[in-house]
């Protein structure tokens, strides 16, 4: 039966895993074909314990993000938002109102940065009244915002 070794991908691999990944191969696959191609190392102690060290800090970012998010939301759920608008025909709005209006408010408001496709509603927003966003923050977490279209003063 041939011998196996523990290595470290450092390249993804269709059929071995992604990089990162430690995993079981061959003795002659890993000395013939990973190492000289730059794909693997030898998983030793001393590695496999940098990696344990490396997604354990990877894990607390993420969850430190994700507190920070829930934050966020929990702050501004349910906030309301005004946006004055030209009026042509009753509800009609002369124009509409894109979703980037919607992220520039949030970002002057509320110093709120997120990609322009976070944002989720009807857009563009084309009568007078109360619409409901929902701004999705990353990793699950989002929030509800009522923007109220009004006419202009």
């Amino acid at each position: 039966m041939a011998n196996t070794l523990q290595v470290l991908l450092l390249e993804d691999a269709d059929t071995l895993g992604r990089a990162g990944d430690i995993v079981s191969v061959s003795e002659g696959y890993a000395r013939n074909f990973l190492f000289p191609n730059g794909k693997a190392a030898l998983a030793t102690k001393q590695v496999q314990e940098k990696r344990n060290a490396k997604d354990a800090s990877i894990k607390k970012q993420a969850e430190e993000e994700l507190k920070k998010h829930q934050g966020v939301a929990d702050r501004l759920e349910n906030t309301e938002i005004t946006i004055s608008a030209k009026v042509r025909d009753g509800e009609d709005l002369f124009g509409s109102i894109p979703a980037k209006t919607i992220l520039e408010r949030l970002h002057a408001d509320f110093a709120l940065s997120v990609p322009l496709k976070n944002i989720k509603g009807p857009f563009p927003l084309k009568k007078l009244g109360t619409y409901t966003v929902v701004v999705q923050l990353g990793q699950g977490v989002e929030f509800h915002i009522a923007v109220l279209v009004a006419p202009n003063a």
